[in-house]
């Protein structure tokens, strides 16, 4: 069956990188899309005349006419990356024109899993890890019962959710995850550009050799447009910059983020809005008055107003959740490596006092073992476990920022995310700046059991299909 609809491409000299691409290819929708758009003549008439022969001249021919880059729009890609480390993936995340989905920490027990680096150290952390999940799962267990009226197998969905949100800390950065990404042919052309510099980190290279592999084999006519003369971006921006934390950086409170406006005062609706009975809304109160949930659109006035959101000394693993966010312009990420922020578990104060102090104590020794300042950092990057200190900055318009704030203060999302952004959201509550509270749907809201009531409803849709079968 897999064969049926991906191929997969690994680089000519083996290992364990790959790149699975759907055979089911596009480009033959998009040749069409790009001719149709520089004709009259109906599409059944260009269908049955000029593109019923072969079909691979017929794309060549446009390509020479059009440029690949007029193709390359419409023709879509789906490509599964295997074998990447959490911290190389990083790099391949890094995009704003993609659709992507990477490997949950939340949902993947790491049972089963490889590394990239020192595998007997990053075992230590891995190992660590394993010991953990039983014991706080106890934990939460007594710490947040179950109610009478709670099914037991979303309570148990839910504290399992919780007890991988508090493991992923332990984490080693080179464990490998999965990364699925959707992009077109002109985004795939600039992508190989751009992670084949050589300042980035050889499995990035390898994938985009890879890459240039599918495009001989699959796109050809594309080949042209990976001459070093048609690279987009002719320079290198690092991702990452490795930091200490004596370098002022960081601050000493973990998941600290500081919001800053531009200064003016987001009352105006510049713009003409109406409602559905076409009448003229008159101000920017009663415009986001009509909004009965975070699913309906922002107003497109709130653009004109931007802030810059400093992120201080947070852990790795909760960032990635905010670096996923792409409609904004952010910072290289300055990653720490002598000092780590201190596990949640303990600073929750999660477990009966004296195994939580044996548990800190154990962690505090598996990082002092690994002498992360003796190492260099192509080796410390992959060693450094999730709960890393970084700091990063995003420059941003109001309208991306509700949204974002909208959507990481709901039930679902990681407890530090949650609170990062509830933090960010009281400090956007400035009158003189933004003084709406109606229409705006961030959730300020203290869960114990974060995904309780999605597991409860998704027990509630078992039992009504068991019922229709």
């Amino acid at each position: 069956m897999f064969d049926n609809h991906f191929k997969r491409y690994q680089h000519e000299m083996g290992g364990r990188i790959s790149v699975s691409v759907c055979e089911q290819s596009s480009l033959m929708n998009s040749a069409i899309g790009a001719r149709i758009c520089r004709t009259s003549k109906p599409l059944e008439e260009l269908v049955n005349g000029e593109m019923s022969g072969d079909w691979h001249d017929m794309v060549s021919r446009i390509l020479i006419q059009f440029g690949d880059r007029s193709v390359g729009e419409l023709n879509s890609l789906f490509l599964v990356f295997e074998g990447l480390s959490i911290y190389d993936a990083c790099f391949l995340t890094n995009r704003r024109l993609t659709s992507l989905l990477q490997e949950s920490t939340r949902a993947v027990d790491m049972d089963n899993v490889a590394f990239e680096g020192d595998e007997k150290k990053a075992r230590q952390w891995l190992d660590f890890y394993h010991k953990c999940k039983p014991l706080l799962k106890r934990w939460i267990k007594v710490r947040y019962p179950r109610a009478a009226d709670v099914d037991e197998g979303a309570y148990l969905a839910s504290v399992k959710y919780l007890a991988f949100d508090y493991c992923r800390e332990f984490l080693p950065l080179g464990i490998h995850t999965r990364v699925a990404m959707v992009m077109n042919a002109r985004t795939l052309i600039a992508c190989i550009h751009k992670w084949s510099n050589p300042f980035y980190p050889a499995a990035v290279r390898t994938v985009a050799s890879i890459l240039k592999n599918i495009i001989s084999d699959r796109m050809p006519y594309l080949l042209e447009a990976l001459n070093p003369s048609r690279n987009p971006k002719p320079w290198y921006t690092p991702l990452f910059i490795h930091r200490k934390f004596t370098d002022t950086d960081f601050e000493v409170s973990n998941n600290k983020a500081v919001l800053y406006d531009d200064g003016k005062s987001a009352v105006v609706k510049d713009i003409d809005y109406y409602d559905a009975e076409c009448k003229w809304i008159p101000s920017m109160e009663a415009l986001l008055a009509l909004r009965t949930s975070r699913f309906c659109d922002l107003p497109k006035s709130l653009e004109h107003y931007h802030a810059t959101v400093h992120f201080r000394s947070m852990m790795f693993g909760d960032a990635r959740d905010f670096w996923r966010h792409r409609m904004l312009t952010p910072s290289p990420i300055l990653l720490c490596s002598d000092e780590p922020c201190r596990p949640t578990v303990f600073v929750h104060g999660l477990g009966p006092v004296e195994e939580a102090v044996m548990l800190e104590t154990e962690f505090w020794g598996i990082w002092r073992s690994m002498k992360y300042g003796e190492m260099p950092e192509s080796e410390r990057c992959y060693l450094l476990p999730m709960c890393a200190r970084v700091s990063f900055s995003w420059a941003l318009n109001l309208r991306s920022l509700i949204g974002i704030l909208e959507l990481r203060t709901t039930s679902n999302t990681h407890h530090n995310v949650r609170e990062v952004a509830q933090s960010i959201a009281r400090q956007l509550q400035i009158p003189d700046f933004f003084p709406y509270t109606s229409g705006i749907f961030i959730d300020f809201t203290t869960y114990e059991l974060g995904r309780l009531e999605s597991q409860r409803r998704i027990a509630e849709k078992q039992r009504k299909a068991q019922v229709l079968l």
